[in-house]
């Protein structure tokens, strides 16, 4: 496995909140085309065929979001204790709060440089790639 390998591998848990956030926000989209109002009765109080067919298939369209925002989370879990666990056994500690805060917490590498009292530079370049050699050991071991 190569660095790039490792770091597309580490970064598979981000992707995974990406498309919950994605799912996320269609199902909002949906939401607030299934319950604009009361303009969706006739004045009967009863439905007409054609919005109750458009209501009908909101709520299909919500209901598939919803199933896929289900799976993406338990999925976005498993890779997320997986990434863990390779992380917490690396041996160097401040390899493993480098790969976690960067790969896990999303934080920038300001902060992750702050959080280890080093320089951003030599956090983003050198330590990085010792984490990710480190994390590439740990993985190749299992």
């Amino acid at each position: 496995m190569t660095e790039t390998e490792m770091k597309d591998y580490l970064s598979r848990y981000r992707e995974s909140e990406a498309r919950i956030r994605d799912t996320l926000e269609e199902i909002q989209r949906i939401e607030s085309g299934l319950y604009p109002g009361s303009s969706a009765l006739d004045p009967s109080g009863i439905r007409s065929g054609r919005i109750a067919d458009k209501t009908a298939e909101m709520a299909i369209r919500l209901t598939s979001a919803q199933d896929r925002l289900i799976s993406e989370k338990v999925n976005g879990f498993r890779i997320r204790c997986r990434i863990e666990d390779l992380i917490d056994r690396i041996e160097d500690p401040d390899a493993a709060r480098l790969l976690f805060d960067r790969y896990i917490c999303f934080l920038p590498w300001e902060q992750i440089a702050e959080g280890l009292r080093k320089n951003p530079t030599f956090i983003r370049g050198r330590k990085h790639s010792e984490a990710l050699r480190a994390a590439m050991a740990v993985y190749e071991a299992q």
